[in-house]
């Protein structure tokens, strides 16, 4: 018979397996349609997560009870550097977590197309973008870490603030996370959102001073030059 230690041991182990996904690996000559269909199928909406690894990439989500809400795939054309040759059947990778308890989202976005030194990003994306580019929607960056910004190198970490006016009447400051990792087209794009409840007449400024909050930009951007940081080891960037 098993003692009570033995079966919350047990316990935890089931626990443990099933929030950490199966690694998702692709054959070397495996055609983009098929990436994508592997990816569609191996992640299953409203399934616990913790942790996945796709290719070489492998992610640790922070500490929460995280389901996954969206697992969705795009083939996007691209054209190669230096001519108007262009790459068709690419596959992209889109998938969401949601935190039950705190309602937090992270969303992570990649590529599953097999690496193509003749294919880079043209531009800054994401969290290397130009601050303008962030405050044209409303959002005020807060802090940042950035490790690379050519274009064919990216690599930053940037947390983003703005207060929301509901149409219920509520004020929420909210805080995004937004984290890239790449080398020419091959990257991964993590954004999480984050909401704090607020009073109408706060300022955003004096809201940002508040030690919790303080505390939470801190911890997140340590999160982000993680995330990154395991990422450009994993891949050999």
């Amino acid at each position: 018979m098993k003692t009570t230690a033995g079966l919350a041991a047990t316990l935890l182990l089931a626990l443990s397996a099933a929030t950490v996904a199966e690694p998702l690996t692709f054959g070397m000559f495996e055609s983009n349609p098929s990436r994508r269909d592997k990816f569609e199928r191996h992640f299953v909406i409203g399934e616990p997560l913790q942790a996945f690894e796709v290719g070489k990439k492998r992610v640790v989500l922070p500490p929460g009870n995280w389901l996954i809400s969206e697992v969705e795939t795009e083939a996007p054309d691209v054209t190669e550097e230096g001519s108007s040759t262009v790459v068709s059947e690419t596959a992209d990778a889109w998938l969401s977590v949601q935190d039950v308890e705190s309602g937090d989202l992270i969303a992570f976005n990649t590529s599953l197309s097999p690496f193509n030194a003749h294919v880079s990003f043209t531009q800054l994306i994401g969290a290397c973008q130009k601050d303008h580019q962030q405050q044209e929607k409303g959002w005020v960056t807060v802090a940042r870490q950035q490790d690379s910004l050519r274009e064919d190198r990216q690599s930053c970490v940037r947390i983003s603030a703005r207060l929301e006016r509901a149409r219920s009447g509520e004020t929420y400051l909210q805080l995004r996370t937004a984290t890239l990792e790449s080398w020419k087209a091959d990257y991964l794009t993590v954004d999480r959102l984050h909401k704090v409840p607020a009073a109408a007449k706060d300022d955003l400024q004096q809201l940002l001073q508040q030690p919790a909050i303080r505390s939470y930009v801190d911890e997140q951007l340590r999160w982000g030059s993680q995330v990154k940081g395991d990422i450009a080891r994993q891949m050999g960037w």
